[in-house]
């Protein structure tokens, strides 16, 4: 999947590897165990063909939120042991990677509402205040993440159910999202923020499946294209590398 000068290589549930035109690389949700917990272990049918230990090549890793589905700290390591990337991440991750993991502090970011960084020609910049989630200290543990080349502009949006109040009124070329079912959520979406694409996410099959996944994506394709006219929605297709 091409998205302007952006290359996006689907790896699963809502990992995604993005390549973009200097040569800067970015990872978001990182998650290639074999299940969850989510109340009882979700056993995960989808399985990616790519593996943590294919990727050489990572200068980012973007994790929105520590939901056991985009958080998945010992496939993490291992891209970390293969790669020079820095993790992006709230707080309450950063500290767990540091201190039960022990990954060095320099290759840690705990991301604040609103922190921007520029790399590799490749804008940054991380938004909290929505769907009320927080730590047990207080603080913002769920984000969405822009990326920007000045020719496209991408929101991934990690789990959201209402949207980041900070990016009402912007465009963006691509918005990644799953396909919430509520209607007049989904409308909702379309006033909030100006998107021509939506790539959706979280369908992968799961057992027993008691969250939202396990759909079927042409299905969803079609109801969020009665939703959101004008929006082109594209189904991702899982790669075999990256």
């Amino acid at each position: 999947m091409k998205i302007k000068d952006i290359k996006i290589s689907f790896i699963g549930h809502t990992t995604f590897y993005f390549q973009f035109p200097g040569g800067f690389s970015l990872l978001t949700d990182p998650f290639f165990s074999d299940g969850f917990g989510f109340g009882k272990w979700e056993k995960r049918l989808s399985v990616p063909l790519v593996k943590p230990g294919n990727i050489k090549k990572c200068d980012a890793i973007f994790i929105s939120h520590p939901h056991g589905d985009h958080y998945d700290p010992v496939p993490l390591q291992v891209i970390l042991k293969n790669t020079k990337a820095k993790v992006y991440a709230p707080q309450e991750i950063t500290e767990e990677l540091s201190g039960k993991y022990k990954v060095p502090a320099r290759r840690l970011t705990a991301l604040t509402e609103g922190y921007r960084k520029v790399i590799g020609g490749v804008t940054l910049r991380a938004y909290a205040g929505f769907d009320a989630s927080f730590d047990k200290a207080g603080r913002a543990n769920k984000y969405a993440l822009s990326v920007s080349t000045g020719k496209a502009s991408l929101l991934f949006s990690g789990d959201c159910h209402e949207l980041p109040p900070a990016v009402k009124g912007k465009h963006f070329d691509g918005f990644f999202s799953w396909p919430h079912p509520k209607a007049l959520l989904v409308k909702q979406y379309g006033k909030f923020i100006k998107f021509d694409n939506m790539i959706l996410m979280h369908g992968d099959k799961f057992s027993p499946g008691k969250f939202y996944c396990n759909f079927d994506y042409k299905a969803e394709k079609a109801r969020m294209e009665e939703l959101l006219p004008g929006v082109k929605v594209l189904i991702p297709v899982a790669a075999k590398k990256v």
